[in-house]
């Protein structure tokens, strides 16, 4: 096979001593967590759980990384991953639910201010 100048090899090039990580977020009874992050701690690099609770991290160089993973409910978990030169490594993460979010009420009064700035507009017939 002859390449001209400029083209790339599959599996030859930058790309080929990098890989990407892919997996899917699930929680202790198997069911998928849409919309959970995955973040490359000390890194600029994450990406968001889709429908199916599939992820898909850009491709790294082959290292060391640790990655946290979280989502609303549930306790966020760090877990160390080595990337090697295989082009894509799959890695699925359990999360288990933490502490149960608490109802929030925002309780408020009328202050003197509000309450005739409310009396301004109903002269002016602004509802």
């Amino acid at each position: 096979m002859t390449l001209g100048t400029g083209s790339v090899m599959a599996g030859v090039g930058p790309e080929a001593s990098a890989g990407a990580i892919t997996g899917r977020i699930t929680d202790t009874d198997k069911n998928v967590l849409p919309g959970a992050t995955i973040v490359v701690e000390g890194r600029n690099i994450g990406a968001t759980s889709d429908m199916n609770g599939r992820y898909k991290l850009p491709v790294l160089s082959p290292d060391t990384y640790k990655l946290k993973i979280s989502y609303v409910g549930y306790d966020p978990i760090v877990s160390t991953i080595v990337v090697s030169d295989k082009p894509i490594e799959e890695k699925n993460f359990t999360l288990k639910e933490g502490a149960a979010l608490n109802e929030v009420m925002v309780l408020g009064a009328f202050s003197p201010q509000r309450r005739a700035l409310q009396m301004q507009k109903g002269k002016m017939g602004v509802s």
